[in-house]
């Protein structure tokens, strides 16, 4: 199985891949991760991946483009964790776990 994560912070990533139950599924060869950077994707020279909110107000934003470029590059499905989505369980990581990307 092939993962790829899209993120701002690839070196949160670092850990992640070698400790646990993922290190052990790495080092077996069952798994395969690729941490991308969306930043790789931004165009301007500060590679700046976020913009101010349309309307004003506090905060930033995702500039959709350069996660546009990404997703055209790698292919798989897309899992985009947000606390209106789905609840993550068992029967989901076994069908998630039947795909090749």
């Amino acid at each position: 199985m092939k993962i790829n994560i899209l993120t701002l912070f690839p070196e949160f990533f670092s850990n992640f891949k070698t400790e646990s139950i993922i290190g052990k599924a790495l080092n077996k060869g069952l798994l395969e991760i690729n941490i991308i950077n969306i930043r790789d994707y931004c165009l301007d020279k500060h590679k700046q991946a976020d913009d101010i909110p349309f309307g004003g107000g506090a905060g930033m934003v995702m500039k959709g483009e350069p996660i546009v470029r990404a997703l055209k590059e790698h292919k798989g499905r897309v899992i985009y964790p947000s606390p209106q989505g789905v609840v993550y369980n068992q029967s989901i990581a076994i069908e998630l776990s039947k795909l090749e990307e």
